[in-house]
């Protein structure tokens, strides 16, 4: 080893003991046993460094769904009101109403329907375009199938 620094740190003597019971039988010097368990404990936040560097990754990619899934909501949602705009008669009788509700409430069931059996808006908007939806790298708890696509 090159010349290093004597640093003396106080340690409890069962420690001390256990140290020097360590070096004996990896046939070590009790300073190789110190350098090795000092290194291994400052290098040990560079591969937590690593391993969250991945997971905000995931993370990142499972935002993008996110707000391509918001979008394409939003996009759906904004042409659904408009073209109900033109849809509506300036007087609206008793009979219009009643049936409006009735529409609103099939509409609910439906919509029930589709969220308890997994199909997803984005999944049906994108697959009508043409083009597969891909699932998040990291899916949630819960998800894992396509959009657009039943889950088991």
């Amino acid at each position: 080893m090159r010349r290093g620094v004597r640093i003396q740190p106080y340690v409890p003597s069962d420690l001390f003991q256990k140290l020097h019971a360590c070096a004996a039988v990896r046939s070590e010097t009790v300073t190789a046993v110190i350098v090795a368990a000092l290194r291994e404990y400052l290098e040990r936040d560079e591969v937590e460094d690593a391993l969250l560097v991945r997971r905000l990754d995931g993370v990142t990619q499972a935002i993008g769904q996110l707000q391509r899934d918001v979008d394409t909501l939003a996009a759906g949602f904004g042409r659904f009101v408009r073209v109900s705009f033109f849809a509506i008669p300036e007087n609206l009788g008793d009979q219009a109403i009643r049936r409006a509700e009735t529409l609103y409430s099939s509409f609910l069931e439906r919509v029930h329907e589709q969220l308890r059996d997994g199909v997803k808006f984005t999944g049906l908007v994108w697959r009508a375009r043409g083009k597969v939806a891909h699932p998040p790298v990291n899916p949630a708890p819960g998800m894992g199938s396509r959009e657009g696509e039943k889950q088991p």
